[in-house]
């Protein structure tokens, strides 16, 4: 027998071989008609954030794709909920949360995320905000608030405090003092003035002037050498007393060096 003919038995047992081996199964996350990656039929993956509960897994759409990911603030071996319930995902520890979803880990060091407390006037199901940007917590309807930080709840019946409108000559952007304790409004500046209950301050107009914690526009003044109606709001204008009496003393002067 020579080389070639031997080189070319040797590839057709090769070629009967693979041919006869059965294919591999499709691998978890995939799905195929009969489960396996034929070089006919290929496995078709499932789309981000799912998976199929096992290898070899039989069908022709993404309903097969049955487990989820793990959401935020969980984890598992694998990143995803393995009995499909919410079981199969474990819970972090409070004030901690996994970066992303999809975590993969078998313990606590998987979540590497502190979270921040929940800020008064807020709640959530843990007391913490749980995606770490602030849209974690619920804010209490306006003129109620917590009565602490980190106030665990999952509707406003947390929040038993009710706030008082913030007082004239001050603001906060609720309008309420939110902290119940004065601290939560802000005092109006100078040249501004504001009523009670107010979300912002109002300048004076007209160059007029007004002390700091105004409460009314007609705090708001004409300026040194100006006057005007105490209304508030109308124009000023330029004083002449000042020139009359200068005007009556030089006078007087003149009289006296007369005589």
């Amino acid at each position: 027998m020579n080389n070639t003919l031997f080189a070319f038995i040797s590839m057709l047992c090769f070629l009967e071989v693979v041919i006869s081996a059965p294919p591999p199964p499709c691998p978890q996350g995939t799905y195929s008609p009969d489960g396996m990656n034929e070089m006919r039929i290929r496995c078709t993956f499932c789309l981000p954030g799912t998976t199929t509960p096992s290898a070899q897994t039989i069908g022709t759409d993404q309903s097969v794709c049955t487990l989820k990911a793990c959401t935020k603030g969980n984890y598992s071996a694998s990143g995803f909920d393995t009995d499909g319930s919410g079981g199969g995902c474990t819970a972090c520890n409070k004030g901690t949360s996994t970066p992303n979803t999809q975590t993969i880990g078998t313990d606590q060091s998987a979540c590497t995320f502190t979270l921040k407390a929940c800020a008064k006037g807020n709640y959530s199901a843990s007391g913490f905000d749980t995606d770490g940007s602030g849209a974690g917590c619920t804010a209490c309807t306006a003129g109620t608030s917590t009565p602490n930080t980190q106030t665990i709840g999952i509707g406003s019946s947390v929040c038993t405090v009710t706030l008082k409108a913030c007082p004239a000559g001050s603001y906060s952007v609720s309008s309420f003092d939110t902290d119940g304790n004065g601290s939560g409004c802000n005092k109006c500046a100078v040249n501004t003035y504001s009523a009670q209950g107010a979300t912002s301050c109002s300048s004076c107009t007209n160059n007029r002037t007004s002390p700091a914690e105004s409460t009314a526009v007609t705090a708001c003044l004409c300026t040194q050498g100006t006057s005007g109606p105490t209304d508030g709001v109308s124009s000023c204008s330029a004083t002449t007393s000042g020139s009359i009496n200068t005007l009556l003393i030089s006078l007087i002067f003149i009289l006296i060096s007369l005589f």
